[in-house]
């Protein structure tokens, strides 16, 4: 089956906290974030090569000894039609799934879910859930509802679940953190990153300069009540 495959990292450390994983990228996205740094993947993923499933599943089954599961990523998972059959045949190889998301698809997400073809789901919380911030934010007229049905199924979900943020000094302030902090209230895990002002999407951002990585760890003891863990990366 072609799932339509556009990027794979046969071994991470970094993307699945103590697992050693592989990432699979799929293409197209339904936002527009101004920073997304994967450019290409939204706006010409025609452009990005197809990896066979030849190339993929037999490295994938030489590496079981070591990788415990599979981040899927893109763009946005849940566009693709056949993001159930991926994730099944993942999980016959014994892998573990990770789901990526930016929550627009709660529907296509609570399937997944219910259907047993996750073992953690991952969502970007853009902004507070306030439209005028997450429409700057993703770059679209952002479907608010959606995105707030699908923090719900996460958290309702049983399954380990993350929430990130990128902050961005252009479009969030710290007191906007305040905020999703409340919208996610008693989640696992959220993870703030720091925006990176290199190969965005929108290349004006170039010139915004990140804040100093010190100012958002001080932010921790307003914000780690809102999670069960927090992680700032500055």
């Amino acid at each position: 089956m072609n799932y339509n495959i556009r990027g794979f990292v046969e071994v991470s450390f970094l993307d699945w906290a103590g697992a050693v994983c592989s990432i699979l990228f799929l293409p197209n996205c339904n936002f527009r974030c101004p920073y997304c740094h994967n450019a290409e993947l939204v706006l010409s993923p025609a452009s990005v090569p197809r990896i066979p499933e030849a190339v993929i599943f037999p490295r994938l089954r030489q590496q079981k000894k070591w990788i415990e599961g599979v981040v899927i990523t893109g763009g946005e998972p849940t566009l693709s039609p056949t993001l159930p059959d991926l994730l099944a045949s993942l999980h016959k190889y014994g892998l573990k799934v990770k789901l990526d998301s930016n929550g627009s698809r709660p529907e296509v997400l609570e399937d997944m879910i219910k259907r047993g073809l996750v073992d953690y789901a991952v969502m970007d919380i853009k902004s507070p859930l306030e439209q005028a911030k997450m429409d700057a934010v993703t770059g679209i007229n952002a479907p608010l509802e959606a995105i707030k049905a699908s923090i719900s199924i996460i958290k309702g979900s049983g399954l380990p679940h993350q929430f990130r943020t990128t902050f961005c000094p252009k479009f969030l302030t710290f007191d906007d953190l305040d905020r999703i902090g409340e919208a996610i209230n008693g989640a696992d895990v959220w993870t703030i990153q720091n925006f990176k002002n290199e190969n965005t999407l929108d290349p004006t951002l170039n010139s915004v300069e990140p804040v100093e990585g010190k100012e958002l760890l001080a932010l921790r003891p307003r914000l780690e009540s809102f999670v069960k863990r927090l992680q700032i990366i500055g």
